[in-house]
Formats: C-alpha cells, structure tokens, sequence
C-alpha cells in the first residue's frame, strides 16, 4: 500500500505542477499569441494552443482533485472535514471552471479578433481571479493551516 500512496502523490505533486504552471503561463503565452498571431490566419496554431489549454486545465484538474481525493483517503477518513482541505478543493474546482466557462471561451474570442474592451477586461479579471485562487489553493496545501 505504501508504493501506492507514493505513485499517487508522485502523480498529485505532477499535477499540481502541470496545472499551475499552466495557469500562472496561460495569460501570458495566450497574451503573446494575440499580439503575433493575426486574426485570418493561424488558425490550426490558434486551435492547438486552446486545446493545449483546455489538455491541461481540465486534465490536470482533474487528476489533481482525483489524486488529493485518494491521499486524503489514505490518510484518514476525517482528512476532508479540515477545513484547508475543502477550502482548497474549493478553489481548485472554481479555478478549472473559470477556465473552462470563460477564459477559454473568452481568450477564443481574442484569438478571433474580438478585441472590445470588454473582453480584454473580462480575460484580464478573470486570469488574476484564477491566479490567485491557484496560489492560495498552493498554500493551503503546503502550510495545511488549521
């Protein structure tokens, strides 16, 4: 059981690493493709780097919760009555959605050409919110306050 829960926390430390380096990159690879890519042409390259993004965020989402939720099995039963742990579970969760429902969609309508004030605005408060919510899940997880 022990080579188990070694795999499994190899597998959940990766995919903290993957998901959030992918979601402290993203703004800025995804800035960089706006400023250089035009909007008519690219396109095979503007749907890798959505797709890319979409592999990561949802994957790695996924496999972090999935990962946590087994660690936290094999811990202790009470492991997700702390509150660090569901605060952070919280937070990852609301983060990979942020992504999907509207950063993805809206960094698709920059690609696009779409570059209305709105959508730079929206793409901009909703990337900090995701990285900030990706830092403070990070935190909780090392320092595992109280």
């Amino acid at each position: 059981m022990h080579d188990v829960y070694q795999w499994v926390k190899f597998l959940h430390v990766l995919a903290t690493v993957l998901f959030a380096g992918w979601v402290f990159f993203a703004p800025l690879y995804l800035s960089h493709a706006l400023r250089h890519l035009q909007p008519s042409g690219s396109a095979g390259t503007k749907k890798l780097v959505l797709f890319a993004t979409l592999a990561v965020i949802g994957g790695g989402g996924a496999l972090l919760l999935a990962t946590g939720m087994l660690m936290g099995r094999v811990l202790s039963p009470d492991y997700f009555m702390l509150h660090w742990v569901k605060t952070a579970g919280v937070m990852l969760v609301a983060t990979t959605l942020l992504w999907l429902a509207v950063l993805l969609p809206c960094y698709r309508q920059r690609l696009s050409g779409n570059t209305s004030g709105r959508i730079v605005f929206a793409c901009r408060a909703a990337a900090l919110a995701a990285a900030v919510m990706t830092f403070l899940s990070l935190w909780m997880m090392v320092v595992k306050p109280v």
